[in-house]
């Protein structure tokens, strides 16, 4: 079949929801584990010598009619097979075994995999599954599969009916784009199609496991090498920029209302003097709530008024951007700041002949008027883990600075830290130390919680409760519909409710009266996470927290003892919660760093499409491999070897 004919008859369906566009994509969606059935259990005197637990795959042949039983409504099919030498071993299989009949009818041959049990002089596999018997004496590739999507046998069965063909087409785009990619930064590479054919050959149908993982990782480097190309060229990105001469800044912090932190000083000095360049710059201001970032890119902002340029300070909601107008007007009355949010328009004229400080929510990208923005010469993106890659660089295609800001920096920002397309200043002192414990309470644990609630409330301080759901069916405890009763019931009128569906009026007096005192227990759901300032609040309950991001938990956690003191934080997970899921959650056991958070979180889910126009914050690189994030070591790896072919190039004249 010649390739013209399968991409006509060959329908990437539901391998489509992975990102693939072609039908030769499949060569790049890389196994993420191989199974080895080279060596096969036939005897008995094989399985005498392992231990019970162990992992075992035996290879026998049906004896008698497997028999179906019902347990509280779910099948169970009990196979016995014979070994080679006649002894005999069961194992059972639940659900729906019907589509699989002819496979474990009387006299089929069966591979199957599990773990060994013995009870007396009996044997069984625990934990079995069958294996296609063409697997024996091979290595099994094990895909990623897009989760209530596509089981990983379907991806496997569907990437095998092109993967000869697609080889050959995925190694000449592959070694094209590293060529093109390492051109884009002056250094050579010097990977062949060839090799690149055999990595992938080796990748997919590898001759042992470690031959398939080290093939795998020859790929990764190449996607990390294109991916780290798209870094560094999104440090270049954008027009020439307004050269700002921000050294004013000092004579505008004589207004602060407060004394600011060496760490703030800094971070202004740092800031105002890296954009005093015709070359865009983009800075990243990294701060846990209570650190000061307002007055660090206010004062930045300040100055940039001050050089006889606009600012534009760009904010998550209206009534965050109302806040900060106002809190900066106080400080210098004599700054025209131009509020652009909810009902807001700014004058047509604002911005256009004399400079001006626009504040507002993501209507500044629409309402600024066009005469106006080649004046911006700096934009602040507060939260920017809120906004797309295209919505922050919007303002700034113009000629200005970009200066983001946020407690919960997304993976993608890490990476272009850590490679150097952006700087970085970190504020990590707040103005009153706090400190907050946070505790995975398993589900069937989580009346101790609620025990903790109570002395919460008995010292007078205030509780706040994070459900995953606005409504639900009358019976799921996870909606914010159905708590609200619950908890009225246990504590009256001390108890209000706040969700993003209510009015803003509705919101605000929800959040009145836990400010004032009338109520001691908020609950919601994450509309609270940015602008709630409750100075009584100390602990904060997630229900099911396996649902939330890593990095959206800390931004919750941020919104207790924002004053100072002590504060609890209880994540309720699921009693059947996955390892993985609970290694998220010992990161924010073990630290309150938000920065430190985010290279964890960045390890865990990989860092997303580096451009300037990169789309994913997070994950595998859209334009490379599929369904697979490129490991933080090898990126590291990568990185050091351009960084010395770079250095060797200019050293060698």
């Amino acid at each position: 079949m010649t390739n013209a004919s399968i991409s006509e008859e060959f329908e990437l369906g539901r391998l489509s929801t992975m990102g693939l566009k072609e039908w030769w994509h499949v060569s790049l969606l890389l196994p993420e584990a191989w199974e080895d059935y080279r060596s096969t259990l036939r005897y008995a005197y094989e399985l005498s010598a392992l231990e019970d637990g162990s992992d075992v795959v035996v290879q026998g042949v049906v004896g008698q009619e497997p028999s179906v039983s019902f347990s509280g409504g779910r099948p169970r099919t009990q196979v016995q097979i014979r070994l080679s030498d006649d002894t005999p071993i069961a194992f059972s299989l639940f659900g729906d075994t019907r589509g699989i009949s002819d496979t474990i009818a009387t006299g089929s041959t069966v591979l199957c995999r599990g773990r060994l049990a013995r009870m007396d002089t009996r044997m069984f596999i625990n934990n079995a599954a069958l294996v296609e018997p063409r697997w024996a004496g091979k290595i099994r590739p094990v895909y990623p599969a897009p989760r209530g999507v596509m089981k990983a046998s379907t991806v496997r069965e569907r990437v095998s009916e092109v993967i000869e063909a697609a080889i050959p087409e995925g190694a000449a785009w592959v070694t094209q784009e590293v060529q093109r990619a390492a051109g884009s930064i002056g250094i050579e590479v010097k990977t062949s199609e060839t090799d690149v054919r055999e990595w992938l050959q080796k990748a997919h149908a590898p001759d042992t496991p470690e031959d398939g993982m080290r093939a795998s990782r020859k790929l990764e480097e190449l996607a990390a090498l294109a991916a780290l190309a798209k870094a560094y060229s999104a440090k270049q990105c954008g027009s020439r920029a307004h050269a700002l001469d921000l050294r004013g800044w000092r004579s505008r912090a004589g207004d602060v209302p407060f004394t600011m932190t060496e760490e703030q000083e800094a971070a202004v000095e740092a800031i105002t003097q890296q954009m005093n360049t015709m070359e865009p710059q983009r800075h990243l201001l990294s701060g846990d709530v209570g650190t000061g970032k307002t007055v660090v890119f206010g004062l930045v902002a300040a100055a940039t008024y001050d050089a006889g340029y606009s600012a534009a300070v760009m904010l998550p909601n209206e009534p965050l951007a109302q806040q900060v107008a106002r809190e900066l007007g106080e400080m210098w009355p004599d700054i025209s700041f131009v509020t652009v949010a909810g009902d807001s328009v700014p004058h047509p004229q604002a911005g256009v002949d004399d400079p001006v400080i626009f504040v507002g929510t993501t209507a500044l990208l629409s309402r600024i008027n066009e005469d106006a923005r080649p004046r911006i010469g700096l934009v602040v993106v507060d939260e920017q883990q809120k906004y797309s890659v295209a919505q922050r660089e919007q303002l700034a295609q113009d000629g200005a600075h970009l200066l983001e800001a946020t407690a919960t920096c997304i993976p993608r920002t890490m990476a272009l830290i850590r490679y150097g397309a952006m700087q970085l200043s970190q504020l990590r002192t707040p103005h009153t130390p706090k400190e907050i414990t946070t505790q995975v309470v398993p589900g069937a644990e989580s009346k101790r919680v609620f025990s903790q609630i109570q002395k919460t409330l008995e010292k007078g301080h205030q509780v706040l409760v994070v459900y995953p759901l606005k409504e639900g069916d009358p019976n799921d405890r996870m909606a914010l519909s159905n708590a609200i009763e619950f908890w009225k019931k246990r504590y009256g009128d001390r108890v209000a409710a706040i969700s993003g569906s209510m009015e803003d009026t509705e919101k605000e007096q929800a959040l009145a009266r836990l400010r004032s005192g009338a109520a001691d227990i908020l609950i919601g759901t994450t509309v609270v996470e940015v602008g709630l300032n409750a100075p009584g609040l100390r602990h904060i309950v997630i229900a099911d927290a396996s649902r939330y991001g890593l990095m959206q938990l800390h931004q919750l956690r941020g919104r207790v003892a924002r004053q100072g003191g002590k504060g609890l934080c209880s994540l309720i997970v699921p009693d059947n919660a996955k390892e993985r899921t609970l290694e998220r959650f010992r990161v924010l056991e073990s630290t309150q760093d938000g920065f430190e958070v985010a290279e964890h979180d960045m390890r865990l889910r990989g860092f997303g499409d580096l451009g300037a126009d990169g789309g994913t914050q997070h994950g595998g690189d859209e334009t490379f491999l599929f369904g697979k994030k490129i490991d933080v070591e090898v990126a590291d790896k990568v990185a050091g070897a351009i960084r010395s072919r770079i250095e060797e190039r200019y050293a060698g004249g």
